[in-house]
Parts: structure tokens; sequence; C-alpha cells
């Protein structure tokens, strides 16, 4: 991130920084123990798990306020807006995670008594821990500005999408409420694969954008600098 002559627009973008990472840390927490639960059929870890969801929505309200308010103090340019307004499309996707990663809680409280389908919950677990690790790797990708470890989650989706495929070749038959249920937590995966590969899509296109920016400068020599003062 590049330092800004009022030095209270760098705090502002630093904040923003600071809330997607603690609401990545809370979107990662709470995919773990909702899986957790559901491998467990631990009813209190899910439930806790849905209890987690509102400080997820109440940090992605501020992001979005937040940024609203630093465009219209700061009106800023090219590579700053950028990364103001991905940071606001970054926070909904980690809220939807949350969301997901709730549904998935509901869907193990709901399992709780039916312990007969381990196969499911088994593939679950692997795309779990497959989905968690790239989720991982894309939240450090974001705050170390980490171009190539983004690229990197965008190549190895690939291999989730593969294993979605071998742990659900096929619509599952739907005989009763437990199969329903995992039918849902299915598509509740589905859901957050999708979220997980826009976030890395618009952290590649910013850092993308900002390097293009940067080799412009070095071909074009030192160019004017904004004044965001107030």
């Amino acid at each position: 991130m590049p330092d800004h002559i009022v030095k209270a627009y760098d705090k502002e973008l630093e904040s923003l920084g600071r809330k997607i990472a603690e609401m990545g840390g809370i979107a990662e927490k709470m995919l773990s123990d909702a899986m957790d639960a559901l491998i467990d059929f631990d009813t209190r870890l899910a439930q806790a798990t849905v209890d987690s969801d509102p400080r997820l929505d109440l940090l992605q309200r501020d992001i979005e306020e937040q940024a609203i308010l630093t465009i219209a103090r700061r009106q800023p340019m090219a590579v700053d807006l950028r990364e103001i307004i991905a940071t606001i499309r970054i926070s909904g996707d980690l809220e939807r995670i949350g969301d997901l990663a709730k549904n998935i809680a509901k869907r193990a409280i709901k399992l709780a008594g039916e312990m007969h389908i381990p196969r499911a919950t088994i593939g679950l677990r692997s795309m779990h821990e497959s989905a968690a690790m790239l989720l991982k790797e894309v939240l450090d990708a974001y705050a170390e500005r980490d171009a190539e470890g983004a690229r990197a989650v965008w190549i190895h989706d690939a291999d989730l999408d593969a294993l979605e495929d071998s742990v659900f070749p096929r619509p599952p038959h739907v005989h009763d409420g437990g199969s329903a249920q995992y039918l849902l937590l299915h598509a509740s995966s589905v859901r957050f694969e999708k979220h997980r590969e826009n976030r890395r899509s618009r952290d590649q296109h910013r850092r993308d954008s900002g390097l293009s920016r940067y080799r412009r400068n070095l071909a074009d020599g030192p160019a004017q600098r904004p004044d965001h003062s107030i």
C-alpha cells in the first residue's frame, strides 16, 4: 500500500485492512467449527457457530460504511479506489462465507440424531480441509499483497472442483430427512467455494492493477499526487 501525504488517509486504509483480517479470522473459525460440529455431532459447537454470525455481519457493515466515507472524504483515484472497492466486495464475500458456515452448523444440529451416513461426512471433511486451506492462503495473499500467492489459489481451485465431483458424483437420492440435509450441505459447500473464488479474483485484479500502475510510473517518471487534505 503506497504512503500518502495525509497520514490520516493511510490510517483509514490500514483500518479497513485490519477489519478485513478480523473478518477473515472469524470466517475461518466459523467454517472450521461448523464442520467439527457436523462431524462430531456437537450441537453446542454448532450453536456457538450460529451465534458468531452477528459479529461478522456487524464488521461487514462497518467496513462498507467506512469505505464509503473514505471515498467521499478522500476522493481516491486509480489503485486507491480499486483497493477500497475491492475491500467492500471482499467483506461481502467473507460475510456470505460466514452465512454458509452458519447454515452448515444449523444442518449439524438437525443431523445430530442421524449418525448413519458416515460416507458423506468423510467426503465433506475432505472438502472442508481443502477449502479451508485455500481460504487461509488467499487471506494470507491479501494481507501480504502477494499476487503469486493469489494466483496459486486460483490454480488449485480445480483440485477442489475435482474433489467435489468425487464426493458428490451425482445428485444424492433424497430418501429421508438425513439425506436431504446432506444435499443441503452439499449446496452450501458449493456456494462457499464460489465465494472463495470471487475473493481470489478480486485480490488478483487489485494486485495486477497496482503492479501495472507501478510500472507506468517507472516509465513516466514522478507523478503529481492528489491533495487528500481536509
